[in-house]
């Protein structure tokens, strides 16, 4: 196992920069990589998570399509980290009906790993466990489009919107920007104006018209009312800024690669120019240099990349029969094995891109039949269901996808993966029957079903033996925070030891909210969630409000079906108190109860 565990560290240390000094390339990448994609990946996840309609889910796509553009340009990926924004990409483009939320699980994984890469070490082998089991179980949830799929507005032409999405994953983009154009004339109120606009400036960005992508990013910003919305505009204006500082350096690797003569420094110079020419949009020059660079010296590791880099270009641009000719090239003996993965992944995502469904799903299937890492594996077989779900309509094929995800993972089966097929197969929305049987089928909600009702016992007993030593029968009182913890939590993780850490409670007006790390099927879940309490004949009711087990946020009706198990559960315990009074506020709650029996 120690092999195994040794390529994940490795993996989990690879992440990439947007900027990066090119003499110092090679010399400081671990340094400085990390930090200043992590904030664009922070910011992508900002906009999963606050938006799950269409309008967001468009602003998004640039974040995303930044973060593949970027990780291609500058550095050698693990295969986990683009497949992870290729899944992304998967699941937003093309239909404006998808949901944000499988595409916030994937860059959610990212940034995790790129928190772990920046520390240097991963910690204990615990904790490196707990990230990759993190992957598996968010994969194993996948796609979740019909758990959560916001109403489309009516206010725009949803059929001229998906032909500009399509048009624009296609490489035309003069159409894609017309059509933008279009629906920002003949919709001057719809809802998702300002996200529209940023869509459309980065279409002129990657069309290097950097005058009109600044004016609508500018114009983008004026009319917005989103902090996520104006976060992105900034951001993409300040690629803008960066584009004329990339611009000059790529005048100097020009000059020094005319005078360069040796084979060697020749294709590192060619290397470096066509990853400025990525991220300067100069798609044409980067192939020609990525070209150049794998013909200087074609024995070599960077060769294999500059191939790679060149064909992931030619996939941009929409030429995707070239691409596959190139992708195929690095399936030859001597090719790295990173990068000849990184290459059958892109190529499936190619043949996606092209509308070869079928072609794409078997690629995957075989990607994945030949992947030694696990989280890896089960990724990619989770996109060949997606694929088969979102693209072909084929929910047999999901299914088997998606079955296989949990039979060969076993940490997946941890997961709602057998109602998610059910879902799958019906193609709708949760009814409250199906709600009912997915409670249960979480380890964490199944714990929970246990734990809180076990939470109120507790502090009624507690309560009730210190009235009794008092000789008191009725008692009113403020309890803190502080005396939660004293009251509950501490006796909680006594009766459950090694199953609850890090736990965090405060009080607030509204309730109850609360997170904590949860071990279930010999996995660590972080949870966090928020509760309110109400009096119902003499005993606490709690309603959930909210609960996520890691970036996955729960449904209401799953939380409904779980806070009326809770509930019964406290309605049939014995123990000696009649709660009358049960009022949060900031920091504390006030109760008043009564004693009915010794305890």
């Amino acid at each position: 196992m120690t092999g195994p565990w040794r390529r994940r560290l490795r993996l989990l240390g690879q992440a990439v920069a947007l900027v990066l000094p090119l003499i110092v390339f090679f010399a400081v990448y671990e340094r400085v990589m990390v930090d200043t994609n992590l904030r664009q990946l922070r910011l992508a996840l900002t906009v999963f998570q606050q938006a799950p309609d269409v309008s967001r889910a468009e602003a998004a796509m640039a974040l995303v399509d930044q973060n593949l553009l970027y990780t291609i340009a500058l550095a050698q990926p693990s295969p986990v980290e683009l497949a992870t924004l290729e899944y992304a990409k998967t699941v937003l483009a093309g239909d404006p009906q998808r949901s944000v939320a499988d595409a916030q699980a994937m860059v959610s994984d990212a940034v995790a790993q790129r928190l772990a890469a920046r520390g240097g070490v991963v910690g204990t082998l615990d904790d490196l466990n707990n990230t990759i089991q993190r992957v598996l179980q968010r994969v194993a949830l996948m796609p979740r489009a019909v758990l959560r799929r916001s109403p489309l507005s009516d206010e725009i032409n949803l059929e001229l919107l998906r032909q500009a999405l399509a048009d624009e994953r296609l490489g035309e983009f003069a159409k894609a920007e017309r059509a933008f154009e279009q629906l920002l004339r003949e919709f001057p109120a719809y809802r998702g104006r300002d996200d529209l606009l940023l869509r459309l400036g980065y279409l002129h960005h990657r069309r290097r018209a950097w005058a009109s992508a600044e004016r609508r990013y500018r114009e983008a910003l004026e009319i917005t009312t989103d902090p996520v919305s104006a976060g992105i505009a900034r951001q993409l204006l300040d690629q803008l800024k960066k584009a004329h500082q990339w611009a000059a350096d790529a005048i100097i690797l020009r000059q020094r690669l005319a005078a360069e003569t040796d084979p060697l420094a020749r294709q590192e110079v060619a290397f470096n120019l066509g990853g400025l020419q990525m991220r300067l949009f100069e798609f044409d020059q980067a192939i020609e240099n990525f070209h150049l660079a794998a013909e200087a010296a074609p024995q070599t590791p960077l060769a294999a990349q500059a191939t790679f880099r060149q064909a992931w270009c030619l996939k941009y641009l929409g030429r995707y029969e070239e691409a596959l000719t190139l992708f195929e090239t690095l399936q030859r003996p001597g090719v790295e094995p990173a990068t000849a993965t990184i290459a059958r992944t892109s190529a499936a995502a190619a043949l996606h891109a092209a509308g070869q469904y079928d072609a794409a799903v078997e690629l995957l299937g075989a990607a994945a039949g030949q992947a030694q890492d696990q989280a890896l594996a089960s990724l990619l077989t989770a996109q060949a269901g997606a694929v088969a779900l979102l693209d072909q309509r084929d929910t047999a094929s999901a299914t088997g996808h998606f079955r296989h995800v949990e039979e060969a993972y076993p940490a997946s089966t941890a997961s709602t993966l057998r109602d998610a097929i059910q879902q799958l197969q019906a193609m709708k929305q949760i009814v409250p029957s199906e709600a009912t049987q997915m409670a249960p089928a979480v380890p964490v909600l199944g714990w929970l079903e246990t734990v809180l009702p076990a939470a109120v016992e507790t502090f009624a007993r507690r309560l009730a033996e210190t009235m009794a030593a008092a000789g008191e029968r009725d008692h009113a009182r403020r309890l803190t925070e502080q005396d939660c913890q004293q009251y509950v939590i501490r006796r909680i993780q006594q009766r459950f030891p090694k199953q609850l850490r890090d736990v965090q409670v405060m009080i607030t007006p509204d309730g109850f909210q609360g997170s904590a790390d949860v071990a279930a099927a010999e996995l660590w879940f972080p949870v966090t969630g928020a509760a309110q309490i109400a009096v119902v004949t003499g005993r606490p009711h709690v309603r959930l409000t909210r609960l996520s087990v890691g970036h996955l946020p729960i449904p209401q009706m799953v939380l409904q079906v779980l806070s009326d198990r809770v509930n019964a559960a406290v309605d049939q315990a014995q123990w000696p108190l009649v709660v009358h009074r049960f009022v949060p506020a900031a920091g504390a709650v006030d109760i008043s109860v009564s004693l009915v029996e010794s305890p």
